[in-house]
């Protein structure tokens, strides 16, 4: 194992030509690796590598590094310099939050041989320009992984009720092998089940008489993909199918980092919101059969609004929440998720 003295006999420092450390998407980001060497040292290979990494309170994430050779031989005792040079990528952007942070690095790594490789890495900040990015460079900077497809209302009643079923038969498949081979375990399992059960149906029914009154909704959010900056119209029309009375309908937009700390049965998910704004679109009143309702909603996302994130168990999401408050009957609602990118060329101020 080597020793103390032996640890310090080779040092690598990373020095960035930028002190200030902050690039946009396409900029060269450029510096050396600083190599001190206290005595004669073999190197199979000094590399030196960018990528991102997630940090907090989830499973770290990172993305594929980018890297090169910079040098391979001996070392005499002295100091050495290597320049380097990377291009900024498109995505993602550095992001600070209180569960979740994107961060991108520069690492130098020095292999050598019967020993530890000593290794250095520094932070830097990759931030959209002040001019706004073109359209060919949001597409590329857009998230990756697809989203959850949403389900509208019905088709959500539907799958509760499949799932009551489900619960129901399986409960009873318990329930039936328990008292077969005196299993009182499984007759309490049987028991959960048809609880589960019970919830699951009286939600889908909840749901199927929502619908019914309301009928079919429609809803849209523009500009979509949002951005930081956006005003953003949220409209929603329908035409109830027998007289509502309405007590009021309402717009939630909300930010939100879910991370997931853990593997197997010690999986815990954190969520840490960090926007949410809801606005009124209808006082209410009643509104009789047929009648049509078009409404309209603005929000306004803030400057510093973060841009959407999805990494494995580090997410970033924004979501916009509708809500018929109906009186006397079960409420009506809508959850839809939304991209938030990085602002549009010309539509962006400086950070």
């Amino acid at each position: 194992m080597m020793s103390e003295g032996e640890a310090l006999s080779r040092q690598l420092h990373i020095v960035f030509e930028k002190p200030e450390r902050r690039f946009v998407p396409g900029d060269e980001i450029r510096g050396e690796v600083v190599v001190v060497v206290e005595k004669d040292t073999r190197c199979k290979g000094l590399t030196v590598s960018h990528q991102w990494q997630t940090h907090g309170k989830g499973n770290r994430a990172s993305g594929s590094p980018e890297s090169i050779t910079l040098f391979e031989g001996d070392w005499q005792r002295g100091e050495y310099r290597y320049p380097f040079s990377f291009i900024a990528n498109n995505w993602p952007f550095t992001y600070h939050g209180d569960y979740l942070n994107v961060d991108w690095y520069i690492k130098a790594t020095a292999d050598v041989p019967w020993a530890f490789d000593p290794s250095t890495e520094e932070e830097f900040l990759l931030r959209w320009p002040s001019t706004g990015v073109s359209q060919s460079e949001v597409s590329q900077a857009l998230v990756a992984a697809s989203f959850k497809r949403d389900l509208i209302q019905a088709n959500r009643g539907t799958y509760l009720g499949v799932g009551g079923i489900g619960a129901v038969v399986v409960g009873s498949g318990m329930l039936a092998l328990g008292f077969a081979i005196d299993a009182f375990g499984l007759m309490i399992f049987a028991g959960i089940l048809y609880i589960a059960a019970i919830a699951l149906i009286v939600a889908m029914i909840r749901i199927k008489m929502a619908s019914g009154k309301i009928g079919e909704v429609q809803l849209s959010l523009e500009p979509s993909p949002a951005y930081p900056g956006a005003a953003m119209t949220a409209r929603m029309a329908f035409a109830p199918q027998s007289d509502a009375q309405i007590n009021n309908i309402t717009a939630t937009i909300s930010g939100e980092e879910v991370v997931v700390r853990g593997s197997g049965t010690n999986r815990t998910t954190y969520r840490n919101t960090i926007h949410e704004e809801t606005v009124v679109m209808h006082q209410g009143g009643l509104v009789p059969a047929g009648q049509p309702v078009d409404i309209t909603a603005t929000f306004m996302l803030g400057e510093d609004a973060p841009l959407s994130f999805d990494a494995t168990d580090n997410d970033l999401n924004w979501n916009i929440k509708y809500h018929i408050d109906i009186a006397r009957w079960p409420d009506w609602s809508e959850n839809k998720s939304f991209i938030v990118k990085p602002p549009p060329a010309k539509q962006s101020q400086g950070w």
